[in-house]
């Protein structure tokens, strides 16, 4: 009820006599003339002016305002009968209890989908036009029903009104009638108890009188040693802060002191790391001077087993190659070897090794100076190669005419690790292991082909059809392809990029531009020194102009160079460019400030 009252007061604050609900689609018009008609009678409307469509959900302010009306109009047409907004503004109006009005514009509303809740009303029926059509404008009987209708609900609210206000009157009047007496009633026993208190109070008031005046003598001494309290705590604070400054001093120099210590202690590791550099630099110096020193004498020996003994003293000294050199010059000196005499040395010159076609094997332990045979290897050899690492060792033999056998050795586990035979004319001349030790590469002479091999198995997994002379290769460090040089007698020059498990040729130098010198940068980039004659086509049609530098190739990743960028640099012959440039290298510097640093007219280019 209460609820239904605070609505009903609204309502008459801001409410509107009449609100209209109606489809935009077919019933605007007759909507509008409606509220026009009703407005110049004095009677305000409310309604939705974009209509009500179907689907479309109506807006909680629309509902709102709807509750505050005095009455409802439904204006049913084809379009408002199957609105559910329509439905909606209905069903929420029908919770007021207040008046609803229906009117059929075409002879439908009995079909309408909320015919349920408006059952039972008078229905106002508009005629037809001839044309078929529903009406425009309100007729003038369906007008005095709504004005009489709202006229009739605003006199039933005025004697409502009337009959409220005749007994809230008389209510406040009763009330007021019993409020006095009881106020009389209760008067009477508070002069009573106010009597009775006053002279409570009297007696409870000298009591205090006596009371504060001790209390005040008692605060007056609290207040005198809170004062004096106060004075020893200023002095207390006051030599607290003299102290903390102290303390902040001491503080600072400990800091500051500290400090000191830690830059000393800082400065005398950097001179003692400085100290020991420059010490075992000295040593390394020392070892490599007087291995060379050695290496100069040795072969002055009075007898070859000194002039062995010196040499394998320098290579011990420092492995220089000088001193390897010696080694191998006095060593086939004093065997009397063959022409297809071997001397090999392994990692670091720790490992050598003396073969010969005619089967004198031999390995030494340039470390200790031992002396051991290659697991019982007796046969010929005609080519031997170590790993990087030392830890694998690679011999050739010949095996009648046309056939040549690899032996693959474990160095550390001296055992035999793989083997295969390769067919065909012509020897194995060169022999290279890739730092991972996963892949071996044999080159033969007479054209042949590049020999990919599995390591340690000895497995042949593809030739690469070089047909020509290679004198030099690189593998990428990360073991995807490897970098070929080499030259042909028809050709030319020429460098390949191969595919290191397939053998397959991914990228070829470009006719015309001989590749002088090459290596791989950070796994990510391949440089070459090239120089290139006079002006010519490559494998794609592309003119392409001489030049001389650096050639600068960044590598996708499967190692094939995307793009080539080139440095042009006129001044400086071979040699003194591959120096300046592995220096400036690996200070650090980019490939533009070295080409820059070089040649300061150096051009920059690219090409696909």
């Amino acid at each position: 009820m209460v609820a239904s009252a605070a609505l009903s007061a609204t309502r008459v604050v801001a409410g509107d006599d009449v609100f209209i609900s109606y489809s935009r689609a077919d019933g605007a018009t007759y909507a509008t003339g409606s509220a026009s008609e009703l407005s110049a009678r004095n009677l305000s409307c409310r309604f939705d002016q974009w209509g009500s469509e179907p689907g479309k959900k109506v807006p909680e302010s629309i509902l709102n305002d709807l509750r505050r009306c005095g009455m409802l109009v439904i204006v049913n047409s084809a379009a408002a009968g199957c609105s559910r907004a329509v439905q909606k503004e209905i069903e929420t109006f029908r919770s007021t209890g207040r008046l609803i009005v229906p009117i059929d514009l075409d002879g439908t509303i009995r079909q309408a989908i909320w015919w349920e809740l408006v059952e039972g009303l008078a229905v106002s029926q508009e005629e037809r036009q001839p044309e078929g059509g529903v009406a425009k404008r309100p007729s003038q009987p369906v007008l005095d029903r709504i004005e009489n209708s709202i006229n009739f609900t605003r006199r039933n609210q005025r004697l409502r009104r009337a009959t409220v206000v005749t007994l809230a009157v008389m209510l406040v009047l009763l009330a007021g009638a019993l409020v006095a007496w009881w106020s009389a009633r209760a008067a009477q026993k508070e002069n009573t108890q106010l009597a009775d208190e006053n002279r409570q109070a009297t007696a409870d008031l000298g009591k205090t009188q006596h009371d504060l005046g001790d209390q005040r003598t008692k605060l007056a001494t609290t207040q005198q040693n809170l004062a004096e309290q106060r004075a020893e705590l200023a002095t207390t604070q006051e030599e607290l802060g003299r102290q903390r400054t102290e303390l902040g001093k001491q503080r600072a120099l400990a800091t500051k002191a500290n400090q000191d210590r830690i830059a000393a202690q800082a400065q005398l590791a950097t001179t003692n790391t400085q100290l020991a550099a420059s010490q075992a630099d000295l040593k390394k110096q020392t070892d490599i001077s007087a291995s060379q020193e050695a290496a100069r004498l040795a072969p002055a020996g009075p007898s070859a087993r000194r002039r062995i003994g010196d040499a394998l003293k320098a290579v011990e000294r420092s492995p220089t190659e000088a001193a390897q050199l010696t080694l191998k010059q006095v060593l086939l000196g004093s065997l009397s070897p063959t022409a297809d005499t071997q001397v090999v040395f392994g990692a670091e010159g720790k490992e050598l090794l003396i073969a010969s076609g005619a089967g004198d094997t031999r390995f030494f332990n340039l470390a200790s100076g031992a002396e051991f045979p290659i697991c019982g290897y007796p046969e010929p050899v005609s080519r031997a190669a170590f790993s990087d690492d030392g830890s694998y060792l690679i011999t050739v033999r010949p095996d009648g005419r046309d056939l040549e056998v690899v032996q693959i050795w474990d160095v550390n586990r001296d055992t035999a690790a793989g083997m295969a035979q390769i067919a065909g004319e012509g020897s194995i001349v060169r022999i290279w292991m890739s730092p991972d030790n996963s892949r071996l590469l044999l080159y033969r002479t007479n054209d042949g082909p590049l020999y990919i091999l599995e390591n340690p198995t000895g497995k042949v997994l593809s030739q690469v059809p070089i047909d020509g002379e290679v004198p030099e290769m690189r593998f990428d460090p990360q073991h995807r392809t490897f970098f070929v040089k080499g030259t042909h007698d028809k050709a030319g020059r020429f460098a390949h990029i191969v595919d290191i498990d397939s053998g397959a040729i991914l990228w070829t130098q470009p006719a015309g531009r001989d590749v002088e010198w090459f290596d791989y940068v950070d796994g990510s980039k391949l440089i070459a020194y090239v120089e290139g004659g006079g002006e010519t086509s490559d494998d794609k049609g592309f003119k392409v102009r001489p030049l001389r530098g650096f050639e600068i190739l960044p590598l996708n990743s499967r190692g094939v160079p995307e793009r080539v960028q080139y440095f042009t640099v006129e001044d400086f012959d071979y040699q003194e460019l591959k120096g300046a440039f592995l220096k400036y290298l690996q200070l650090g510097k980019s490939f533009g400030q070295i080409a820059m640093k070089l040649d300061p007219a150096a051009k920059c280019d690219s090409y696909n």
